[in-house]
């Protein structure tokens, strides 16, 4: 105690207490995010799938690269291998179409940081990337793209997404 009858902490105590201060806020701000993203994904009525770390942080990635965890997962029953591999972009292709049957062609992936919707319906994904009207791509996402050069995301006339000539002239297979 000080002559004036206040407490002088250390510096070991002070950086111990900002630590523990960083710490709480982020894990708040974590489970108030997945809270969220959980109350977003039950209004709109799919089933979902919920994620306790972000597939796209490096963390799940890096730890799943590694081949000793593989074999690990590997020894686990099937349905909590699927859900492993699906928490990460780097192997959720290998389940192929294993989450879709067990949940549906539409299903959601909710995470703290990201809320996926996963279609697995050749027509529905026929329909998401060619009605530009009823699903609008965030153009803004690929302005980061035209750096290297015009693209068919970058440019903005319809003539770049347009069929070349010779596509046009020749008959469809259908007609033949």
């Amino acid at each position: 105690m000080s002559p004036a009858g206040i407490f002088l902490l250390s510096p070991t105590a002070i950086a111990f207490a900002l630590l523990v201060a960083s710490i709480s806020w982020v894990t708040l701000r974590y489970a108030l995010s997945l809270l969220s993203n959980i109350r977003y994904a039950r209004s709109t009525g799919l089933k979902y799938i919920i994620y306790p770390v972000c597939p796209d942080t490096l963390l799940p990635a890096f730890l799943l690269s590694l081949p000793r965890v593989h074999s690990l997962i590997r020894l686990l029953p099937t349905e909590w291998q699927d859900y492993v591999w699906m928490g990460s972009y780097s192997t959720h292709w290998w389940l192929k179409d294993r989450m879709a049957l067990r949940y549906g062609d539409v299903f959601l992936v909710v995470s703290p940081g990201l809320l996926c919707c996963v279609v697995s319906n050749a027509d529905a994904i026929t329909e998401i990337l060619g009605n530009r009207e009823r699903f609008p791509k965030p153009l803004e996402n690929y302005e980061s793209l035209s750096m290297y050069g015009p693209s068919i995301f970058t440019v903005r006339h319809q003539s770049v997404s347009s069929l070349p000539a010779a596509d046009r002239r020749r008959p469809k297979a259908s007609s033949l």
